[in-house]
């Protein structure tokens, strides 16, 4: 069985460049620990739990924990990974989406991989500022491009079967609804627009990058809102049988206010690094008072001496 999957492993990229493959939605995910190329560094077991916290916060995805990882033995730092690798894990893991981050001196690189087809999903990559110390910047740095990475999926929720009626698409006198599941945090709001996507490998680039295409397969609008559950109204659609229990789902309002949030992050960082900063340059120019009159002294003790 294992051998199997090892050759399923190695032949499956190549037949998903050879055929159209369809974006499996994300939901499930597994972060590795950081790998820091052997060295250690403070901050980095905490960092890796705020990943965790940013991605589970607002039922936005799943996460394994540690103790599954663990129980699968395969806690570990892990950096760049192959497409078989990728796929492997994920079958043991369950999982739909890798991520992995590694530290070599002072370049962070995030890579977000697809269990799906053992490629990228997205990656970044983060050169920390030279003249603060490595660990009063990895939370805030994998922290970012954590935030990064869920800005740039290309949907912020999905379909779900209406739980009363069991049904993907369902008819409420001339007008078709369905329900759509969306994070905690969402500001989605009644009457705003909405768009079924298709997202289609095209190369094995960064999907969520310039690896992808984007089709949209039906509009509609958001009638109800109930915490994260919507009831939406479908208004144009190609094939109402292609609108199913998992279809990624697209807020253009929500989608700019995202980049908008993460646009005003990606600041507030570097407001801390100068910070931080000038923290840095106060305290080295309140020391260099205290460094001259030690020098002087020095120096009349040394003239004393050789007076005598």
């Amino acid at each position: 069985m294992n051998r199997l999957l090892l050759i399923l492993a190695f032949l499956l990229p190549t037949s998903v460049l050879a055929n159209e493959v369809h974006h499996t939605l994300l939901k499930r995910v597994v972060v590795f620990p950081i790998s820091t190329d052997g060295k250690t560094i403070k901050n980095v077991d905490s960092s890796w739990w705020k990943i965790r916290e940013a991605l589970t916060e607002n039922r936005r995805f799943l996460v394994a924990s540690k103790k599954f990882m663990e129980q699968k033995d395969v806690f570990q730092p892990r950096g760049k990974l192959s497409p078989p690798d990728c796929i492997l894990l994920g079958k043991l893991l369950d999982a739909h989406a890798l991520i992995s981050i590694e530290l070599k001196d002072r370049t962070l690189v995030f890579y977000a991989y697809s269990a799906q087809d053992g490629f990228l999903l997205w990656k970044n990559t983060l050169l920390l500022h030279p003249s603060l110390p490595i660990e009063k910047q990895i939370e805030q740095a994998t922290l970012g491009l954590t935030q990064q990475f869920v800005a740039s999926i290309p949907y912020q929720g999905h379909q779900i079967l209406d739980p009363l009626i069991g049904r993907d698409v369902y008819e409420e006198g001339d007008i078709h609804l369905a329900k759509v599941e969306i994070p905690m945090d969402s500001k989605v709001s009644s009457g705003d627009p909405i768009q079924w996507i298709r997202v289609t490998r095209q190369n094995p680039g960064a999907l969520f990058i310039n690896g992808g295409l984007v089709t949209v397969i039906a509009e509609g609008r958001v009638i109800k809102k109930e915490r994260n559950i919507l009831t939406v109204q479908v208004e144009r659609q190609k094939d109402l049988n292609i609108l199913r229990k998992n279809t990624p789902i697209r807020f253009p309002q929500e989608e700019k206010r995202l980049q908008k949030l993460l646009s005003e992050s990606t600041r507030l960082s570097l407001d801390i690094v100068k910070s931080e900063m000038k923290s840095r340059d106060t305290k080295s120019q309140e020391t260099k008072p205290l460094l001259t009159a030690l020098a002087s002294i020095a120096n009349i003790a040394v003239f004393i001496l050789l007076a005598f």
